[in-house]
């Protein structure tokens, strides 16, 4: 086959329903494919306004947009809105334990159904200069409004209320605290309570706790008024030597060892004074200590029962399944979600602050003693 210097083929030019590659489809070519006024297409498409219109309107601009391609641009829905459709998600954990990219997934789903978009940050230390940069960052992208947690503690509120007092919006959620922001919080204490009362009720008196953070607010760590421990002691259970404390980095080599630690200590100790039930502070230390305990001889539930705390998606997989608290996070962050938005609209609404009850999952690893 030969080739003529000089001369190349043309591709052929043809019509397409979409734009050609590289060019952009205009609100305009929107408006004239559907026949309707570009102000019309604009309020549907920019300004979420689509309500003024009648479904049969509404669906010769979504016929000419999926026809022609078209991808509204950004700049000009906030120019239109005076808006910029965007909330920040402020996460003080990060995705070492999965449980946070679930509570992520969640907000994005119901922003989206909202017709917002989320912007991410994530501190997962104690670091307020670091958190008041992400804060001024997300205020120069116009982020409306920000769902902050998990706030565990009276003085990680107070970091929070330093550095957000005044800027923007803000839902927080974790506990529940007596401040000036909306919460949606979990009933962290009636989980606690959930799940003594399952391992007391099959005999357990000697209840331990795997995973406790330490506290920020006392100087030696252990926060005698803790939730966790308050709810111990009112069922005259409380043991200071049954609480093994480790720092809640999510971080799976850290739980590993923190977990091999609890093993030796624990078959070290007289059979007639170990514990013969464990909380855990989350899912993700009780299924790593599934994994572990086993290699150290301990039997799960046979020679001590376990349960978990989250209900995470994988729990009722291990061997065995799970016991676990199912604390409802796709309740607390639409709940947490829908508020921010009404906050963002009635700015001067009165304050919320709601507790979601949780539930107890019981599977396979508590049993009875005899």
């Amino acid at each position: 086959m030969t080739r003529q210097k000089g001369h190349c083929l043309a591709p052929s030019k043809t019509k397409t329903s979409k734009a050609s590659a590289g060019a952009r489809v205009t609100l305009a070519q929107v408006a004239d494919a559907s026949g309707l006024a570009r102000t019309t297409v604009s309020d549907i498409l920019n300004r979420n306004a689509g309500s003024r219109y009648s479904e049969a309107t509404r669906q010769k601009v979504a016929q000419a947009v999926a026809k022609l391609g078209y991808a509204p641009s950004r700049a000009a829905q906030v120019m239109a809105r005076g808006r910029s459709g965007m909330i920040g998600l402020m996460l003080t954990r990060g995705f070492a334990n999965p449980f946070w990219a679930r509570v992520a997934e969640f907000v994005q789903r119901k922003l989206h159904e909202s017709n917002y978009r989320m912007q991410l940050v994530i501190v997962d230390h104690y670091a307020p200069d670091e958190e008041l940069a992400l804060v001024r960052q997300l205020h120069s992208d116009q982020v409306e409004g920000l769902i902050v947690g998990p706030v565990y503690e009276s003085l990680d509120l107070e970091i929070h209320r330093n550095v957000f007092r005044g800027k923007l919006p803000i839902v927080t959620f974790g506990e529940i605290f007596d401040c000036e922001f909306d919460c949606i919080g979990l009933d962290h204490p009636k989980g606690i309570e959930l799940a003594l009362d399952h391992v007391i009720s099959a005999g357990h008196q000697r209840i331990g706790y795997l995973g406790m953070p330490p506290s920020r607010v006392s100087p030696d760590g252990v926060n005698e008024d803790h939730s966790i421990i308050a709810a111990y002691k009112a069922k005259h259970v409380y043991e200071p030597r049954s609480f093994y404390w480790q720092n809640d980095t999510g971080e799976l080599v850290e739980i590993a060892d923190h977990v091999a630690r609890f093993a030796d200590d624990w078959l070290s100790c007289d059979p007639s004074t170990r514990p013969t039930a464990m909380l855990c502070h989350n899912d993700q230390v009780a299924t790593v200590a599934l994994s572990i305990l086993p290699t150290h001889g301990i039997r799960v539930p046979d020679d001590l029962s376990l349960v978990g705390y989250d209900n995470l998606p994988e729990s009722a997989y291990t061997a065995p399944p799970l016991t676990t608290i199912d604390n409802h996070v796709q309740q607390q962050m639409h709940q947490a979600t829908q508020q921010l938005i009404k906050r963002i609209d009635q700015p001067d609404m009165p304050r919320v602050q709601r507790k979601i009850p949780p539930s107890l999952a019981v599977r396979k690893t508590t049993m009875r003693l005899d």
